[in-house]
């Protein structure tokens, strides 16, 4: 693969375009090994930083003016109780303020924390009634990210159209979660190949604090099914890291909910025998709902305008069903024909994932263990003891509910021989990160800023320094 190639497969990617396993792995091999294309990654990533934090144009919102509203609507009247369903339990109340950072240059706050703390209190909405509207959901989301705690599911997956001779494929999704950062996603393919040479499509990805490991079927050319398969350990992985991230949208759909644009809402429905909501949203807005697709294994290729039907259950707010359908348009029919794919019509899903099992009951010991092997790679975040951080770190003044979670000195990737400071605080699903450093001089954030990301003013310290916070 030349630079070239990479380049545009990359940009794709980082736009939200879903890339298939092959090119993936052919771009990711090209990467590890491309000074030019890893450095067209990090000017990317600034760029996009430096975007995100430029005031926009005057455009009416309103956003805040609803969500105010909202707010006062709901300290005005007492929460009614809401139903239990077992076996899923009431969530805990997350903090009700956003942390005030202590001295810093300038701060970045960035992922579920954000809408957590904003929203002020957990909502508790009787199921089935009505009207509701998107900002209801999304205050549930984002209210419910922060009290979970612990969590266990298991769904079905059924893939259509995978390979001319396998036209479904019938697979087990596996997830479990204990706050803050262990995870783990196993998927069981139950498919019946054409021979024994086809590689079934299991894959187990596990995320333990500091350490991960990936076991599964590499990525092959197109038409070979016969993969070898591999296995991944890293060792000293940097707190809530976002190469390695924990797949939280399977539990709770933050990050596909949150600001909901592109997003429509088609009312409520019965799903599995609960109370749900239904709404729709393009792929390319629905990726992280879809973390499996992108971890390793073969999957079919997804058009990016392809339409997402999600079901939430109605009073924990846990994705309960969502199918993916084929958009109806010219472009997708161009698309088909390119990545040989048949006819597909529009009202028939090419993605089902339906829950059968959803809890929050704590999983069991040993689940998040990572195998042992003497190949395991270092991602050098080398780990600092809370008690022992530098004299005058820029770290929250005020918790309001978050637990010092985990520090560690790892490298600026932006500058060689840079280090920089990370100590991280959470709650369930909602985490603050800060990563200061003593060696930037640009004008400019340092480091990757998610999409959610928003600048905030903090007091400068008598000693300069830079920090951002995600």
């Amino acid at each position: 693969m030349n630079c070239r190639r990479a380049q545009a497969a990359l940009s794709e990617r980082m736009d939200g375009e879903h890339l298939s396993s092959r090119l993936a792995g052919a771009v990711d091999t090209h990467l590890a090994r491309c000074s030019r294309c890893s450095a067209f990654v990090r000017d990317a990533e600034r760029l996009r930083a430096a975007v995100r934090i430029t005031p926009a144009m005057a455009v009416p919102d309103l956003v805040e003016p609803i969500m105010a509203a909202v707010a006062r609507e709901a300290h005005a009247r007492p929460a009614p109780e809401r139903p239990r369903l077992a076996p899923v339990r009431t969530l805990r109340r997350p903090p009700p303020l956003l942390p005030r950072l202590g001295p810093a240059a300038a701060g970045l706050l960035a992922g579920a924390v954000v809408g957590s703390f904003l929203v002020g209190g957990p909502w508790h909405r009787p199921v089935g009634e009505a009207p509701i509207a998107l900002a209801d959901v999304t205050r549930g989301v984002v209210a419910a990210a922060s009290g979970l705690d612990a969590y266990r599911a298991r769904f079905s997956v059924v893939e259509r159209n995978f390979d001319p001779r396998v036209r479904f494929r019938e697979l087990t999704l596996n997830v479990w979660f204990r706050a803050p950062e262990r995870f783990r996603m196993d998927v069981s393919d139950h498919t019946s190949y054409p021979s024994r040479d086809w590689t079934p499509n299991d894959l187990s990805l596990v995320v333990n604090r500091s350490r991960w490991s990936l076991d599964g079927p590499t990525a092959c050319p197109a038409g070979i099914h016969s993969c070898p398969e591999a296995r991944t350990v890293v060792l000293n992985r940097a707190p809530f890291s976002s190469a390695t991230p924990v797949q939280t949208d399977l539990m709770v759909p933050f990050g596909t909910i949150a600001g909901g644009q592109r997003i429509r809402l088609l009312g409520q429905t019965r799903v599995l025998g609960r109370p749900a909501v239904e709404l729709e949203l393009p792929f390319q807005r629905a990726t992280p709902l879809f973390p499996f697709l992108r971890v390793g294994g073969q999957w079919r290729p997804f058009f990016a305008a392809d339409r997402v039907v999600l079901s939430l259950d109605a009073a924990t707010w846990f994705p309960l069903r969502f199918e993916v359908f084929p958009s109806p348009s010219e472009a997708r029919d161009q698309w088909e024909l390119r990545f040989g794919l048949p006819d597909e019509a529009s009202d028939e899903p090419v993605l089902t994932v339906d829950a059968l099992e959803v809890a929050t009951r704590v999983p069991p010991a040993g689940t998040f263990a990572i195998p042992a092997t003497g190949h395991a790679q270092d991602e050098a975040a080398h780990p600092v003891a809370l008690d022992e951080l530098p004299k005058g770190f820029a770290g929250p003044d005020q918790l309001d509910g978050l637990d010092a979670y985990r520090a560690a000195r790892t490298h600026v990737a932006e500058r060689a021989g840079a280090e920089q400071t990370v100590v991280t605080y959470a709650q369930g699903l909602t985490w603050v990160k800060v990563a200061e450093t003593h060696d930037w001089e640009r004008n400019e954030p340092y480091g990757s800023v998610d999409r959610h990301a928003e600048e905030v003013e903090a007091a400068s310290p008598s000693t300069p320094k830079r920090a951002s916070c995600t």
